[in-house]
């Protein structure tokens, strides 16, 4: 099933390089009431099938399993300084995760049904509410579905939304918060950041920029001025996921 133009939700994609502020925003759009899907839960949901372990070990060997799980720790130090690794793990798994947001946008999974504890019957509408968020076929201002996607521009998934917030910050900002966040050097904060696009050719590509330079009230403020405006917001003419997907 492939929603129609008219009844497809407004898609806006929330995205932002690491330690830029991006969850805090998200977790400020979801308190007011908005539904968010998460590449990285829906990463993780992946990880913990069998099919992606069977896969991952072919790759990688058995010294990625703990406790018939793939250990994460590991796998990341794998990946982490070997750039061939890291394209193979790059390349299964945001294969698999575009796969899985098809079915999301086009309506025929909801995110309930992906997770733990997910309903699989449970209605696309929360409380059966027609304005509710993630309803499919309601109208009005909350006819909108919400996406956190860390890698959007690595992937060159942008266009198959109707919008993009990017949540920008002073690097050396953000390499103290990786370094507090993770528990790592300052040298090991500098090779995350540079396995991602710079921000700043981000920018141009998105339509809603917020800064994170100062506090987290300000952040807010700015997050909560846009909230405002969704309500306007008109859906785009966005171009289909795997069209656009650049295989990275």
């Amino acid at each position: 099933m492939k929603l129609s133009h008219n009844k497809r939700p407004l898609f806006i994609a929330v995205t932002g390089n690491v330690a830029s502020g991006k969850s805090t925003v998200v977790e400020y759009i979801k308190s007011k009431g908005y539904e968010v899907i998460s590449v990285d839960d829906l990463n993780r949901q992946l990880l913990e099938e069998k099919d992606t372990i069977d896969e991952l070990v072919n790759i990688f060997g058995n010294g990625i399993i703990l406790k018939n799980k793939i250990d994460k720790i590991k796998l990341r130090e794998l990946v982490f300084n070997n750039p061939e690794d890291l394209k193979k793990l790059n390349y299964l798994m945001h294969g698999k995760l575009i796969y899985r947001l098809v079915e999301i946008m086009s309506g025929n999974i909801h995110p309930a049904q992906l997770f733990k504890g997910g309903d699989a019957k449970a209605p696309i509408c929360k409380g059966g509410d027609a304005k509710a968020p993630l309803c499919k076929g309601g109208r009005g201002v909350d006819h909108v579905n919400f996406f956190e996607v860390p890698l959007l521009f690595e992937c060159g998934i942008q266009d198959a939304f109707d919008y993009v917030v990017l949540v920008v910050s002073n690097k050396n900002l953000m390499i103290q918060r990786c370094m507090k966040r993770d528990n790592c050097s300052k040298q090991e904060a500098i090779s995350i950041l540079n396995n991602q696009m710079n921000p700043e050719l981000k920018i141009d590509k998105s339509h809603i920029v917020l800064e994170n330079n100062s506090s987290k009230e300000d952040l807010l403020r700015q997050v909560n001025v846009f909230l405002q405006s969704v309500k306007y917001l008109k859906k785009r003419k966005i171009k289909p996921l795997l069209e656009v997907y650049n295989g990275n």
